[in-house]
């Protein structure tokens, strides 16, 4: 049942486009959940490590495709957009994400 203008060529688009699906799924994850939960101290050492939060990101997008050549490029555009969003201070305080 579509009762939404517009609502077919979103949903195409993000079926055509998985790595901008994977985006958005990544966004929620990353924003939304971070702002609901308190995280244990252990998890919130841990995720200081660059790699634990690259592996947390290609989790995210692999949960969200099914396709690892698609969650590692979408976990490189996020990264890059991440960074590029960054003021130059936030971008001393951290080497990449």
């Amino acid at each position: 049942m579509k009762f939404i203008p517009g609502s077919n060529a979103v949903e195409g688009f993000f079926n055509k486009y998985t790595v901008a699906f994977t985006l958005v799924v990544m966004y929620q994850a990353i924003f939304v959940g971070a702002s609901t939960v308190e995280v244990p101290e252990r998890l919130r050492v841990i995720s200081t490590n660059v790699f634990f939060r690259i592996f947390t990101l290609f989790a995210i997008a692999f949960t969200a495709t099914k396709d690892v050549e698609v969650s590692v490029l979408s976990v490189a555009l996020f990264i890059a957009m991440i960074n590029i969003i960054k003021t130059p201070e936030e971008r001393k305080n951290r080497v990449l994400l």
